[in-house]
């Protein structure tokens, strides 16, 4: 009886924590997702030139009382195929669908911060909770206009990517979107800027492979969204990104903004743990 009651046990600890990779066919594009833990759907969306992988300590926190779904974006990962057509919104629905699930917190950081707002404006009643991080925005040049510096930044950027060298393209992604304007590489985490540079050298995508957004936008939509929001910036950030941080402040008065102070786009991977605890004390509510 002993044994029985052991193995019992040993079988529930492993469905916890087992991980199970899925790729699911959504109009032309084969989708990868992970999805691990039980529990209340927690759905996380990464950045742009990354990959999934960016949340694995998040997804090592929470999946032990959270189902934590990871979703390689169009373009990205391990996802495969190009469609135009579909919107980032109806991939994500197509995905939970097909994973049974109906209802999930959300948080996306950068280019996942505005997949995650599209998908909460086109699906209001599947998302419980909204978090963004270091937020991205579709539809932004309707309400502010890019600052300098930062459309300095892309305009490098963009020129680098023509060129097709992509070691090149890497290091400069590195620089802008993990150390930021304000440190030196030296004052990084050596492993977090490495994730960041081999992730970007591997993500060689076409423009055409990006995430399709909204053509409405959803800058100009924002107080149609009803969920509680959390807002996380890191205050080290381009000065585009606070920008937008600022924008969702305006627009969604009764949002949470979280600040942190000395760390720059890559929060989530920077600050783990204080992160994961911020996190978790807003999701209880008692953050």
């Amino acid at each position: 009886m002993k044994k029985n009651f052991f193995c019992l046990l040993v079988c529930m600890a492993l469905v916890r924590t087992y991980a199970a990779e899925y790729f699911i066919d959504a109009g032309h594009l084969r989708v990868h997702c992970v999805v691990s833990g039980t529990g209340p759907a927690l759905l996380l969306v990464h950045a742009g030139y990354q990959d999934l992988y960016m949340w694995d300590r998040q997804e090592a926190y929470f999946k032990k009382h959270y189902k934590v779904v990871r979703i390689d974006m169009p373009g990205h990962g391990a996802t495969t195929g190009i469609d135009t057509s579909l919107l980032v919104a109806d991939v994500i629905r197509i995905v939970l669908d097909s994973l049974h699930v109906q209802q999930t917190a959300v948080v996306g950081l950068s280019m996942g911060a505005a997949c995650a707002t599209d998908f909460t404006l086109a699906y209001p009643q599947r998302v419980t909770r909204l978090i963004v991080v270091s937020p991205g925005l579709s539809g932004w040049p309707a309400v502010m206009k890019m600052d300098t510096a930062t459309r300095r930044t892309f305009q490098i950027m963009d020129s680098i990517h023509a060129t097709g060298d992509h070691r090149l393209m890497a290091e400069y992604f590195t620089s802008v979107w993990c150390d930021g304007p304000y440190r030196k590489p030296g004052e990084v985490d050596t492993a977090v800027r490495g994730y960041i540079y081999r992730t970007t050298m591997q993500n060689k995508m076409d423009v055409g492979a990006f995430p399709v957004f909204n053509p409405k936008g959803a800058a100009t939509r924002l107080k149609e969204i009803h969920c509680p929001v959390l807002i996380i910036q890191g205050d080290k950030d381009i000065p585009f990104i606070l920008q937008v941080t600022n924008w969702y402040r305006h627009e969604l008065p009764s949002a949470r903004l979280v600040n942190f102070p000395g760390v720059a786009h890559m929060l989530n991977m920077e600050r783990p743990e204080a992160f994961n605890k911020v996190l978790e004390g807003w999701m209880s509510g008692k953050g």
